[in-house]
């Protein structure tokens, strides 16, 4: 009887602690974020710095006038970006600018912010949905570009990831 006992549990014993041993991350799979960027520039100047850059939509823009002292802004191309659990993303934004993202999980996001090959800023932060996350620096003009970050809305993100109907 004990023969077969041992023999019987000692399987089981062995799958409950590999089961034990997987961490809960490898279980449940953290979902991919769809993460919007913006490069922004702020300004005190009536015209946009550079020719690609597009005077910023009026709300957003008063939302940045509340926070910072720039009184105009002008925006440069949109991405919609995936970001996978655990994964560094690189972002170009300009020639001598981008962003690298990581997912950590939770709509927790790290940014590290670069200009030309120097990092100027990294921060770790929740992405509450419908909400901006901005991280930026001033350059010598005295102007400032702002990386401007948030999650894409589910809805959204499930509209433009859809297969065209034939």
């Amino acid at each position: 009887m004990n023969v077969l006992i041992r023999t019987f549990f000692s399987p089981l014993a062995v799958v409950a602690l590999l089961v034990l041993a997987v961490p809960s991350r490898v279980l449940a799979a953290e979902p991919i974020l769809n993460v919007e960027v913006r490069l922004v520039w702020g300004t005190d100047d009536a015209k946009s710095p550079h020719a690609d850059f597009k005077k910023m939509d009026p709300k957003l823009a008063e939302t940045l006038r509340r926070s910072f002292r720039w009184t105009e802004y002008y925006e440069g191309k949109m991405q919609k970006v995936q970001a996978p659990s655990e994964t560094s993303q690189r972002v170009t934004l300009a020639d001598d600018c981008y962003v690298e993202l990581k997912n950590l999980g939770k709509s927790k996001i790290e940014v590290k912010y670069f200009t030309g090959t120097k990092q100027i800023g990294k921060t770790v932060n929740t992405l509450p949905p419908q909400n901006w996350l901005t991280v930026g620096s001033v350059d010598k003009s005295n102007s400032a570009k702002f990386v401007m970050m948030r999650l894409v809305p589910e809805k959204a993100a499930k509209k433009e990831t859809k297969e065209p109907k034939n």
